[in-house]
């Protein structure tokens, strides 16, 4: 019972982090850039890799630290304020009257900080998993947290939804609707009419009604792309966000209204900030951490040797260098495929924000109930065999989005890959734990994570310049998707055919 709480308080933490993940980094910033702002997906690569290797620079010396000092809670703390200030940041950038680009830049600007600052603290969390759980129910707990943490991304979801809409249940919020205003008049025509405009503002939603309280139509929110789109005004678009909105048998004459509602995607960075904060207070001030051996005082320098000294030794314990390698090749492709996931939605499948954030719902639903089910696998068959299965899962999946272009296909490889998700988080932190000595767990996490960020330092990048690279090259948006997911998934065997030789050291009770 004393641990419960704690126990339950660290479960929480993945709760609140994945609130952050999901809004920001999968869904809302990457759709803001390339579909608002019509950035390409390199933009967003460059941003993610620009945090990377300041995680690069930083995490070794602080797991380190964190060791040494036995201060992992402390640094949770400050990484954990420092990522939602920057969150917060970035709506305030986004929401600003500044120019597109300058509002852009300063955006990009915080999320490659808060980025930073996010990754830091799973680290620090991490090595808390030895405070509130043994080494027999550490995949329980991982696999529970894990969970908690799908959860958390579905429940931040769904109450930041308002803010992004203007809609609570479907009924307008006053505070984020602006007023109705004439827009054009329909033409002299027989059935439906189809009106298109470009984005009045790329930050918000827009609805549409004709002039005498007919009910609002729902407008399509769409991207050109390298499509050309004729409005309604005779102007050609290309690579610009505007709405389409079909009126059944609309009179001649008839005024089209519109008015703005919501705040748009960026409209829900301050309240993910708020979310991420508030439910990570109960880890960071109820998780006792562990004292296994008595602090060691060193400086900045003793603690970048130490680091260096702990590259080497990774040979002395059979298996963790490979894990290292294996994990840089499969985490880079896995990572590069939740940040583009929305991206590769929006323009490929031509999903609107409603049917994204139902599909994400959909997919993360899968992964929380995976990672629970993984929980209790890894405890059976051993976290190295589950992970071996996980990863020839993402090979199949991959493959067959890579392949279809039919929507429905990937209305089920989707929930099928939230399920492997959230199965390589519960399996691979217990492996790691299995093959570290015991009080350097902070230490070994720190590398662990260093080789994550080393790979999203390439991923995202490479992601980017192969679509690039196969627009300029005269391939269609489609194909170049393909050979961008081809190459995520020839990432995953290498990291697969790598994980073979790592041995599987389950450490039991009194081991």
């Amino acid at each position: 019972m004393n641990r419960l709480l704690p126990t339950l308080s660290w479960i929480l933490y993945d709760f609140a982090n994945t609130i952050f993940s999901m809004n920001v980094v999968t869904l809302y910033f990457s759709l803001w850039v390339t579909v608002n702002n019509g950035k390409p997906d390199i933009w967003v690569g460059v941003a993610n890799g620009l945090s990377a290797l300041l995680i690069v620079a930083a995490l070794p010396m602080l797991g380190v630290w964190s060791d040494a000092y036995h201060r992992k809670r402390a640094y949770l703390t400050i990484a954990t304020v420092a990522c939602c200030a920057l969150t917060a940041g970035m709506g305030v950038a986004a929401l600003s009257g500044l120019g597109p680009s300058t509002r852009v830049l300063a955006a990009l600007a915080c999320f490659v900080v808060a980025n930073f600052a996010y990754h830091a603290g799973i680290v620090f969390y991490n090595a808390l998993l030895t405070s509130v759980a043994d080494p027999a129910r550490m995949g329980r707990v991982s696999g529970w947290g894990v969970g908690a943490g799908y959860l958390g991304a579905i429940l931040g979801l769904l109450l930041v939804m308002p803010f992004a809409t203007g809609k609570l249940k479907g009924t307008s919020m006053e505070m984020f609707t602006g007023p109705w205003s004439a827009v054009a008049t329909a033409p002299d025509s027989e059935g439906d009419w189809v009106y298109r405009e470009r984005a009045p503002d790329p930050d918000v939603n827009c609805e549409y009604r004709l002039q005498g309280g007919a009910a609002p139509a729902a407008a399509r929110d769409v991207f050109a792309g390298a499509a050309p789109v004729t409005l309604t005004d005779g102007s050609v678009l290309t690579h610009a966000r505007y709405f389409e909105v079909t009126f059944p048998a609309a009179p001649a004459g008839a005024v089209v209204e519109r008015r703005t509602a919501g705040l748009g995607r960026p409209g829900t960075f301050i309240p993910t900030a708020c979310l991420f904060l508030v439910f990570a207070l109960p880890c960071m001030i109820l998780v006792r951490e562990r004292r296994e051996s008595p602090g060691e005082a060193i400086t900045a320098v003793q603690a970048w040797k130490r680091v260096w000294t702990s590259l080497r030794e990774t040979r002395k314990h059979p298996g963790v260098l490979r894990f290292m390698i294996a994990k840089y090749l499969y985490e880079d492709a896995i990572s590069t495929v939740y940040i583009f996931m929305a991206v590769y939605s929006s323009k490929v499948m031509k999903f609107t924000d409603e049917t994204q954030r139902f599909f994400l719902l959909t997919a993360t639903t899968f992964a929380m109930l995976g990672s629970l089910a993984c929980g209790y696998v890894t405890d059976r068959i051993g976290p190295k065999r589950t992970l071996q299965i996980v990863l020839g899962g993402w090979v199949v999946f991959l493959s067959a989005a890579a392949f279809s272009a039919d929507e429905r296909h990937f209305w089920f490889i989707g929930p099928a890959l939230g399920v492997l998700l959230g199965s390589m988080w519960t399996s691979s932190r217990p492996l790691l734990v299995s093959l570290v000595p015991a009080g350097a767990q902070g230490e070994f996490f720190a590398l662990s994570e260093l080789t994550g960020k080393m790979s999203a330092v390439v991923g995202p990048v490479l992601w980017g310049a192969i679509v690039l690279m196969a627009a300029r090259a005269g391939f269609s948006e489609l194909n170049g998707y393909r050979i961008a997911i081809g190459s995520l998934v020839a990432l995953i065997l290498l990291g697969a055919w790598v994980l073979r030789k790592v041995p599987d050291m389950r450490r039991l009770p009194g081991a």
